[in-house]
């Protein structure tokens, strides 16, 4: 017979054990290639921002992380499901798609920074990226490809020797 003591112990830790083994998430990577800064690592998009005590009350770099990781896993389960067409996927992959293009621009592979060409450059560099998802199964190590995009170009302005840019 379980005693008072014991019921209510039960219902202030409740035994988790109901859910699913819970694995990665699929994640985005990117891979960069510059005409003069040639790269060939795909690199990890999202990832978690490092948390400070502060961040309880304001996080914005927690909050874009979050969203990006949800593009990313609502575009993953759009690709895996079975009820739907190739036009109802177009939508997802755009999003995820103009995700992967901003950090390319901004953060991405640590060669020259993408930005708009204006027109008024010496130089133009081409680089051309694309981007994967992937889900990797931490029991077994294995990596599964779920999507692999076309492969973008991009120019790239290089600055004139002593101008601002």
């Amino acid at each position: 017979m379980a005693t008072p003591l014991s019921v209510l112990l039960r219902l202030l830790f409740p035994s988790w054990a109901f859910f699913d083994i819970v694995g990665e998430p699929p994640s985005l990577e990117v891979l960069v290639h510059h005409e003069h800064h040639p790269t060939g690592v795909w690199q990890r998009v999202v990832y978690p921002a490092r948390r400070r005590w502060w961040h309880i009350l304001f996080n914005p770099a927690g909050t874009r992380t979050l969203a990006a990781q949800t593009v990313v896993e609502r575009c993953y389960a759009e690709l895996i499901s079975d009820d739907g067409d190739a036009a109802s996927r177009r939508g997802p992959v755009a999003v995820v798609d103009a995700l992967a293009e901003a950090w390319v621009r901004h953060e991405g592979s640590g060669a020259p920074r993408m930005e708009p060409t204006t027109g008024h450059d010496d130089r133009q560099e081409r680089a051309s990226w694309q981007w994967r998802i992937i889900v990797r199964d931490a029991e077994s190590g294995t990596t599964a490809f779920v999507f692999v995009s076309d492969v973008h170009t991009v120019s790239t302005r290089t600055p004139r020797s002593g101008s601002a840019v």
